[in-house]
């Protein structure tokens, strides 16, 4: 936003080097994450139930679902131990 002589207020933009949400709402967000990466862990866990293990891992498209829960895992492990500035 601007100020009214027109300049722009450095109060308004967020510094992307500095957490983006206040403490206290970051861990609800995290905790947000961490339960929708349920979603994609179900669905592939039964697909490969479904077709075996071996051929769900043979199937390349199926790695970067394993990558996606991977790191999104990874990632919501680094946040709360590290902090958001720790990814």
């Amino acid at each position: 936003m601007k100020n009214k002589d027109g300049t722009f207020n450095p109060d308004y933009y967020i510094s992307y080097k500095e957490n983006a949400l206040p403490d206290d709402y970051w861990m609800y967000y995290l905790g947000v994450v961490f339960a929708m990466l349920f979603h994609p862990l179900y669905v592939d866990g039964q697909q490969a139930f479904k077709v075996g293990l071996v051929k769900f891992v043979q199937v390349g498209v199926n790695w970067l679902d394993i990558l996606h829960v991977t790191i999104g895992y990874y990632s919501c492990y680094l946040q709360f131990f590290e902090g958001p500035q720790g990814t």
